[in-house]
């Protein structure tokens, strides 16, 4: 009777390093997992941003290379005129006051854009964040259904345990 106590204890212990041991395990595994998810969500953010911004840089090449034949054109006409001289200083002054104006026209664009792009990039933070925190719960909810389980399982050992020891 004593060896069946013994024996009856060892597996009890047993069982319940074993589960300590699994809940460990789910524990460590969770943390490798958020941190994986978290460090691409990273790298996605970052692409994505540098894919806004070589396009914004595009966009402004592009501007900048019609600006250039713009003036040129109108730098080329002022010299044809009689007057060139004065045209060229009025051409000048226009131009200048000109692009001045559309380069902060374009600056103001651009901060708009930009402005539009990191509102956008935080939306998608935010939301990478909810499915982070929602993923986050449903592996709690599943880690805690496996330690009923196992507490379950341990209750049933307990219980034959006993019965046995009753029976004896």
């Amino acid at each position: 009777m004593c060896k069946q106590k013994i024996r009856c204890n060892q597996i009890l212990i047993f069982n319940f390093k074993r589960i300590q041991s699994s809940i460990i395990l789910v524990r460590e595994e969770k943390k490798t997992i958020i941190s994986q998810y978290n460090d691409l969500v990273k790298q996605k953010i970052i692409i994505s941003f540098h894919v806004i911004i070589q396009m914004e840089m595009d966009n402004k090449k592009h501007q900048i290379k019609q600006q250039i034949d713009l003036l040129s054109t109108k730098l080329y006409l002022s010299f044809k005129k009689k007057d060139q001289l004065k045209v060229k200083k009025i051409q000048k002054k226009q131009s200048k006051t000109k692009s001045s104006e559309q380069l902060l026209q374009s600056t103001q664009n651009f901060v708009l854009s930009t402005s539009k792009s990191h509102k956008i990039t935080t939306e998608s933070i935010q939301k990478t964040q909810n499915n982070k925190n929602l993923k986050n719960k449903i592996k709690e909810q599943s880690i805690s259904k496996r330690i009923v389980v196992l507490a379950t399982q341990s209750n049933l050992i307990l219980k034959n345990y006993f019965k046995n020891i009753i029976q004896l």
